[in-house]
Parts: structure tokens; sequence; C-alpha cells
């Protein structure tokens, strides 16, 4: 792998991370469920989609807190 995807790859991971951090921890249970391995050890494949579902969550978060 090149340095240019192990940077890629070393950033999706931290963004999941800090995207799982402001989830509930419900949230945080159900993913650890769908993602055993954790945001850390995650197949690269399976990061892009972990990432747009915890995306969607935080979003959603924020518009019934704000609603």
């Amino acid at each position: 792998m090149s340095k240019a995807l192990e940077k890629i790859e070393q950033y999706q991971r931290v963004v999941l991370a800090e995207l799982l951090a402001q989830c509930t921890k419900g949230q945080q249970r159900k993913f650890a469920r769908i993602f055993p391995d954790g945001p850390e050890k995650m197949p690269l494949d399976k990061v892009a989609n972990a990432v747009l579902l915890c995306e969607r969550t935080v979003k959603k978060n924020k518009e019934e807190k704000d609603a």
C-alpha cells in the first residue's frame, strides 16, 4: 500500500473514532454489534460505510436536539 493510501486510511479511522464519540452510548453499542472489530481493526473496505453511518447518526442526533 502506498504512503498516500495509508494516510487516507489512518485519517478515515480518526474521523470514524471522532464521530463515534459524538454518538450516544446506545448507538455506540449498536455500532459495536455491527462492526465488532471497532475502528482500529476494521477492514478498510468497511471503514467508509461506517463513517457514512456515523455521519448520518450524528446529523440525526443534532436535528432531534435542535427540534
